[in-house]
């Protein structure tokens, strides 16, 4: 199997796809699928590890009528095979936000396949993420379906977060060297649509949870792609994992105190260190923690609409984040006017991340839509209790708790309604101060496993049931 991604840590980050393609390959190796992964070799790759690369083969293709040089590098890491498409498309700072972008990873696509032939590794699986490999299908179908080698090659694609697409002019169909007669294919609002385009060829569409897989086929939360959506008998949800290795309170360097399920006592002293860190009172009352993007899809206006009411309660608030300016101002003029009950942090800190992380006693993320969401997923196997608006991921991962069976592992709300989300808060603070049971509460999302080997398993059979 050939995993195709845009980014893959360690080797070139932006977001969590980068995460997703750094991990699960790994995972579906352990549970026995041969897969090898490929990505664009970014001038930003870091040298301990381009130093090592080795050239596999040079080769031109193509497109934009005009014939390609491409370069196809390898390298072995955690006994798993990378390949690094190499053109001067990719030789530049960052990793997007170029106006030729629908060129960049059109020729990245092309050169994937055309890749196969040179390297003598002929994937039962192409395994393509998000929009940026969205025409790879259509080169398959339309080019080298009909050359032996590539006959009987599935492909399957997983939508990340629907909202990215790639959008070009539809004069992209040009450059691809493809009719335009395949504009009812791959065109939305008269624009080539690499997502759409993949939508429709591939031969199984997944997102990152069962519930975003059901929510993408709705006006609501398809982003107008739901006519195509539906044309797919099955969109197959499967929940992204977490690193629990990395993610591990009982060996996490980066924390104040390490502890573990057995001994969440010590959580205290990583409670009360965060507190002095920022400067806020060392009192039994909960902290609501929060890390993310300040932006819209994240729940913030939510968050603006009830602060003040939020700020009547008995407890503290800390925020790690940066994104949107106005955003950004009102949580900053709040820190000024709650001095001594709330506190912000502009910025992006892994470290101070992992200290919130494992200090917090509640987690927040009310968000509008979440394909899948990691951050419940961190704070969880920290001990920290989840509060979520049930949307996506965030409902396929967060069991409310039940205060009579002892049951569940999280607290939920329904609605885009600020006082939904208060009364939710003060029903978690009641469970707080009942001291045994919170523990029981902790226990619980400890004992959850997240981790990526059932994702892996999952993709698994499905690959299986394609190629069987």
């Amino acid at each position: 199997m050939l995993y195709v991604a845009s980014e893959c840590s360690p080797f070139v980050k932006s977001g969590g796809l980068a995460d997703v393609a750094g991990a699960l390959p790994k995972a579906l190796k352990k549970v026995g699928c041969h897969v090898r992964v490929v990505l664009p070799k970014y001038r930003n790759i870091s040298s301990m590890y381009t130093e090592h690369f080795k050239r596999e083969c040079d080769f031109t293709i193509e497109i934009g009528n005009q014939r390609m040089y491409c370069g196809i590098d390898s390298f072995k890491h955690q006994n798993l095979t990378y390949y690094f498409v190499d053109h001067d498309y990719f030789n530049r700072d960052g990793i997007y936000g170029y106006d030729d972008e629908g060129a960049r990873f059109a020729l990245f696509s092309k050169a994937v396949l055309e890749m196969i032939h040179h390297i003598r590794f002929k994937p039962d699986i192409i395994h393509i993420n998000d929009w940026h490999a969205g025409v790879l299908p259509l080169f398959l179908k339309e080019i080298y379906q009909h050359k032996k080698e590539y006959q009987n090659i599935k492909t399957v694609l997983t939508i990340h977060n629907i909202y990215y697409q790639g959008s070009f002019d539809r004069m992209m169909l040009d450059y691809c060297m493809l009719s335009q007669d395949l504009c009812t294919i791959t065109c939305h609002d008269n624009r080539m649509n690499f997502l759409k385009t993949a939508i429709l060829l591939v031969d199984k569409v997944t997102t990152v949870s069962p519930t975003y897989a059901k929510e993408i086929k709705s006006w609501e939360f398809s982003e107008g792609l739901d006519y195509a959506l539906n044309q797919r008998k099955e969109i197959v949800g499967i929940l992204n994992g977490l690193d629990t290795l990395d993610f591990n309170p009982k060996k996490d360097h980066m924390i104040k105190k390490k502890y573990d399920i057995n001994h969440i006592d010590k959580k205290k002293d990583n409670k009360e260190f965060l507190q002095n860190y920022f400067n806020l009172p060392t009192k039994d009352i909960p902290i609501v923690v929060m890390i993310s993007r300040l932006v819209k899809q994240k729940g913030l206006d939510i968050i603006m609409k009830g602060f003040h009411e939020m700020m009547t309660l008995d407890c503290q608030f800390i925020l790690l984040g940066c994104g949107e300016h106005h955003y950004e101002h009102f949580l900053y003029e709040m820190s000024r006017q709650y001095h001594d009950k709330f506190k912000v942090a502009i910025e992006f800190n892994n470290s101070l991340a992992r200290f919130i992380y494992a200090g917090g006693d509640f987690f927040l993320m009310p968000s509008l839509f979440e394909p899948c969401g990691l951050s419940q997923l961190i704070a969880m196997r920290y001990g920290t209790i989840p509060i979520v608006r049930k949307t996506g991921g965030l409902k396929d991962t967060v069991v409310n708790y039940n205060e009579y069976t002892k049951e569940g592992y999280g607290f939920g709300f329904d609605s885009l309604n600020e006082k939904d989300m208060i009364n939710v808060l003060r029903y978690a603070f009641d469970i707080y101060y009942d001291k045994e049971r919170f523990k029981g509460l902790i226990k619980n999302a400890m004992k959850v496993d997240f981790s990526w080997e059932v994702s892996a398993e999952n993709y698994k059979k499905l690959y299986e049931n394609l190629t069987t």
